[in-house]
């Protein structure tokens, strides 16, 4: 599976809209000194997407190795003149592997991975709303 280093209006349109309109999934790999970024595709639940490129086999693998592959939802909206697209918000923390799988993140891995979603929307194409929809980190599954 592709990484990806910005968001172009190519990812939105091949990944975005996932379970709700202007939603797009990315999974924030933070296990080496550089963290990696996948789009999860709309069709497949964050849990299957994260065993799939990872070679992880059950529920117990993906809670071991999962606690540094971060969930991060990226917002985005037309708006402005000719209803460009925009970032308008994220959510990080949330998702299957959380909510189904009980996998667990360390709040320093949960901010980094939200900043990290900031810094790619920041590197890609799109433009970024200057007052966002949301800007939130869910604490709920952290493991400290």
């Amino acid at each position: 599976m592709k990484t990806y280093d910005g968001l172009t209006t190519g990812l939105v349109h091949e990944f975005g809209n996932r379970k709700e309109a202007g939603k797009l999934s990315l999974i924030v790999d933070l296990r080496d000194r550089s963290p990696q970024i996948y789009a999860v595709p709309r069709q497949i639940e964050h849990v299957d997407f994260v065993r799939d490129i990872f070679g992880l086999e059950d529920q117990y693998e993906v809670q071991t190795h999962g606690t540094l592959l971060v969930p991060t939802h990226v917002f985005i909206r037309p708006n402005g003149w000719m209803y460009q697209e925009e970032v308008t918000g994220y959510l990080t923390g949330i998702s299957g592997l959380e909510i189904a799988f009980n996998v667990r993140h360390p709040k320093s891995a949960l901010k980094k991975a939200h900043e990290e979603a900031k810094l790619f929307a920041q590197r890609g194409e799109l433009r970024i709303a200057e007052r966002l929809i949301e800007d939130k980190i869910i604490y709920r599954y952290a493991s400290d």
